[in-house]
């Protein structure tokens, strides 16, 4: 039963739950559908207003750890407030799962607008990037790492604004460090010691952000294989690309900001999130 349901919920062809009302929320179209959850567009009938709301997937239904780390995800959002992470406005129970209502974001992933535009030059990374690195700090300061950072997760609004979205793999920070050997995330952005099931902290973030603002300048990903086990490798021999000598030009400024980020070693990732947050347009 939990399959059909499944099947009919965030289906590809035809979704059971379009046009249905769901608590205060009467559900528009699905958006998504990836291996642990589903989001619909809504509108919230108390004032008529857009949602995204992200169903936890039934085929998880069964899983205690699936639903600690749906709630968890509720938990952390629920508990920010920074204009570039999309914000909560609750969670319910229905249709035998679980559902988080959040801001609905038009627009386009970030992923999106690198392939339709290719890269940025230094004055639209600069405003952009500063976008990423304030919400981060924000988290890191509210003691949660992210673990996911990528250009698919983070939307880009009309106006250029970004939002920083998808906490499904966020630990806080004091979890995170303790590994279990586990290893979450999307491959090509992990930093070396997440690729490998070792502890992570904020610093494993950072490394993806380098990830992130590499390909923000050069229209590429720095790591273009997907599989884990053809990303595991030696990194005691590899060289992070070096910034101030990339196709687009940089200033001194920009690139030896962003340099540490790349660092292979956790140690040496001493970057100044707070000054580019804090940076002019």
């Amino acid at each position: 039963m939990t399959e059909l349901i499944a099947e009919r919920l965030g289906n590809a062809q035809q979704d059971a739950l379009t046009n249905k009302q769901l608590d205060r929320y009467s559900i528009r179209r699905r958006l998504g559908r990836g291996g642990m959850s589903v989001v619909y567009e809504a509108i919230d009938t108390a004032n008529d207003s857009k949602v995204a709301l992200k169903m936890m997937s039934h085929r998880l239904v069964n899983s205690a750890t699936a639903l600690h780390r749906f709630q968890l995800e509720a938990d952390m959002i629920e508990g920010f407030d920074h204009p570039h992470i999309v914000s909560m406005y609750g969670r319910f129970a229905a249709f035998r799962t679980y559902f988080i209502a959040m801001e609905y974001c038009a627009g386009e992933t970030l992923a999106q607008y690198i392939e339709r535009s290719g890269p940025m030059n230094e004055a639209s990374f600069r405003h952009a990037f500063r976008q990423l690195a304030s919400p981060l700090c924000h988290a890191h300061d509210a003691g949660v790492i992210h673990r996911d950072l990528k250009p698919s997760n983070v939307m880009r609004l009309p106006d250029r604004t970004l939002k920083l979205m998808d906490f499904g793999l966020a630990e806080p920070i004091e979890t995170g460090a303790i590994s279990d050997g586990e290893v979450v995330g999307t491959p090509r952005y992990m930093a070396p010691e997440q690729r490998v099931g070792d502890a992570v902290d904020e610093r494993a973030d950072y490394f993806s952000l380098g990830c992130v603002a590499y390909e923000m300048i050069t229209g590429s990903q720095l790591f273009t294989r997907s599989i884990l086990h053809e990303l595991i490798r030696d990194f005691r021999n590899w060289q992070p690309p070096d910034f101030a000598r990339l196709e687009t030009p940089l200033t001194a400024e920009t690139a030896s900001m962003l340099q540490p980020m790349l660092a292979v070693d956790p140690g040496d990732r001493r970057v100044a999130l707070r000054a580019i947050s804090s940076w002019s347009e």
